[in-house]
């Protein structure tokens, strides 16, 4: 999106929130872009009270006249922004919000969330042509790979981590998902990939000693940076991952990437592209305690909910999947026991 941005408005300068992406020139280049001006905190995203004068006078010294948001989110939990936004048209009205809250209708509201930030460019005269996914396809590998990746056979990463709890896949899972595939392909080596947090970190310990008691070959990740991690990601035959960053990086690379969804609506959160499955549990479809308008849960935030959606997707039925979607080449012709 944004590099149809600058391709449609030459001359416009954009600040965008903190992200490692921005951080790293290798990236922008890639992805084609002159890249932003500047980047901002991260938390300005949540427009609490305390940091409003500092993003008043953000807006006021960078001479901002649009501030767009993007966070999908229900009115009642991003009633800061909606607060601000109504009192800095009292201060400053000449600067304008493209936000999501005009959505037109509940279908749209179900819409993928890159689809409905590519409606509201439009809808503001952005004239945006075809958004392609896959920005980061042929992104350089690792120099000197690893020896794992010269072997023969296919390499799968696995991703056990998740921002929150509610959106990770039980260890024991992922042990028999290795089980199951290395039972339909052969040969598959495992990368068990951790995610930041110490306990994202003791789970990937967990199910590497897992798919390792199986006998199968297991590389545990963990602790590499930003750039590394996505050049390893771009480099694996096939990802399974909970709904995480690895989905949409492994995504954009044109990976083939199956992601699990078990707290979050697979349609409005999965990735983008033609190489790409997005599982979703039954018991999430029908929770009363599901967002309907954002496709998360009420529980997201609290690190612990009593429902059943953590198992609502099963080893099989990510193999079975993954042979029918014919992601993983030569699995297809093939069947889990």
């Amino acid at each position: 999106m944004l590099r149809e941005l600058e391709r449609t408005r030459p001359g416009a300068r954009y600040f965008c929130l903190d992200n490692v992406v921005f951080r790293r020139r290798e990236l922008i280049d890639h992805a084609g872009l002159r890249g932003p001006e500047g980047l901002v905190p991260s938390i300005w995203r949540r427009f609490a009270p305390e940091h409003w004068p500092a993003i008043t006078e953000f807006l006021r010294d960078n001479a901002i006249q649009v501030v767009v948001n993007l966070r999908d989110e229900e009115l009642e939990t991003d009633r800061r922004y909606l607060d601000y936004r109504e009192w800095l048209a009292g201060n400053r009205p000449e600067v304008a919000f493209w936000d999501l809250y005009d959505a037109p209708s509940r279908a749209e509201q179900q819409l993928p969330s890159v689809e409905k930030a590519v409606r509201v460019l439009r809808r503001e005269g952005i004239a945006l042509g075809a958004v392609d996914p896959s920005w980061l396809r042929g992104f350089a590998p690792p120099s000197g790979p690893p020896s794992e990746q010269a072997e023969e056979g296919a390499t799968v990463g696995l991703f056990v981590g998740a921002s929150q709890y509610l959106k990770r896949w039980p260890a024991d899972f992922w042990a028999e998902l290795a089980s199951r595939l290395d039972a339909v392909r052969g040969s598959v080596r495992y990368q068990v990939l951790a995610g930041l947090g110490e306990d994202e970190r003791l789970l990937a310990q967990r199910v590497d000693r897992g798919v390792r008691a199986l006998g199968l070959t297991s590389e545990l990740v963990q602790g590499e940076d930003f750039l590394s991690f996505t050049r390893r990601l771009c480099a694996l035959d096939l990802l399974v991952s909970n709904d995480s960053a690895a989905v949409h990086i492994a995504a954009a690379a044109a990976v083939p990437t199956c992601a699990i969804y078990l707290a979050s609506h697979a349609g409005i959160w999965g990735p983008c592209g033609e190489a790409t499955l997005a599982l979703r549990g039954v018991p999430g479809r029908g929770c009363a305690h599901m967002k309907p308008a954002v496709g998360s849960c009420h529980f997201y935030y609290t690190g612990w909910c009593p429902y059943a959606c953590r198992r609502a997707v099963t080893p099989r039925q990510v193999v079975d999947e993954l042979a029918g979607a014919d992601l993983w080449p030569g699995q297809a012709q093939a069947s889990a026991s």
